[in-house]
């Protein structure tokens, strides 16, 4: 019988955030905004990693540009997608959830994403992570070009489970 420990992220009946956003470096207002959250990333990888996480499962809500809303599952052991999907939040219409699983699929997966988009000049990025554990639970890019909605994106992290 698998063990699962829920943590949950965001209420749902309140719709308030559970995690914190860890902590800036004590000269934080020395630090431009990427630095920041460059910072910010690394602290939560290092969390990440002493957390010692092998198996989990998480529910996240998906928004890019002016698509419609996305809810994506995923539970990963060690790294490594093992099961995904992805629904319509509107409709529930079952969605292929290949390509966000390829992006958001993991833990590791979401900070690859951050890193990325740290990366591209054009992207204003927003990360919050869980204060216990380091994963990201919310993620926030917007261009910089308000003409261009492409790339704009909200992922957030409304679950999260440690299955042991």
């Amino acid at each position: 019988m698998k063990k699962i420990l829920r943590h949950s992220v965001i209420s749902a009946a309140a719709g308030a955030l559970f995690a914190f956003v860890l902590p800036g470096c004590g000269g934080g207002d020395l630090l431009s905004g990427d630095n920041q959250e460059r910072a910010e990333l690394e602290r939560g990888r290092a969390l990440w990693r002493a957390a010692g996480v092998r198996r989990y499962a998480f529910t996240a809500d998906y928004f890019a540009g002016q698509g419609p809303r996305t809810v994506l599952r995923s539970q990963a052991l060690e790294g490594m997608v093992i099961t995904s999907s992805a629904q319509d939040a509107a409709s529930g219409t079952v969605r292929d959830a290949t390509e966000l699983t390829a992006v958001y699929g993991t833990v590791e997966r979401m900070f690859d994403a951050i890193e990325d988009a740290l990366d591209d000049g054009d992207l204003s990025v927003d990360a919050e992570y869980d204060v216990a554990r380091g994963f990201p639970v919310s993620i926030s890019t917007t261009t910089v070009n308000p003409n261009d909605t492409e790339d704009s994106v909200d992922f957030t992290v409304t679950d999260f489970d440690l299955i042991n």
